[in-house]
């Protein structure tokens, strides 16, 4: 897990979504630009950051389904929609705990 995610960072600016590669899911998380609670942008320049602030790399792959979501506590919970698979883990990357499901779940959230 890449550094810059911790539990008593702000979460107002930070969008967090789910990308994937051929074989890999990873939860991006982007810390943008805010004044007060206005995103921030300047004319005729592409909209920062340009790269993600903080990456996961998912404990499998999920082509077209799957969340995660940040919790109060700084932890992530993530689900691997595809196999069926939701854990969560902490600030550190470290998975607390995991459940697997029959089937597939689409969305834990």
């Amino acid at each position: 897990m890449d550094t810059g995610r911790c539990s008593k960072r702000r979460t107002i600016g930070w969008i967090q979504y789910k990308g994937v590669s051929a074989s890999q899911s990873a939860v991006d998380q982007i810390s943008t630009p805010i004044s007060g609670y206005l995103y921030t942008k300047t004319n005729g320049q592409a909209f920062d950051p340009v790269t993600y602030t903080a990456r996961h790399s998912v404990n499998g792959y999920s082509s077209n389904m799957g969340n995660s979501q940040q919790l109060p506590n700084g932890n992530m919970l993530v689900c691997v929609a595809t196999s069926g698979k939701i854990y969560e883990i902490n600030a550190a990357g470290t998975q607390l705990w995991t459940k697997t499901v029959g089937g597939s779940v689409a969305h834990i959230i």
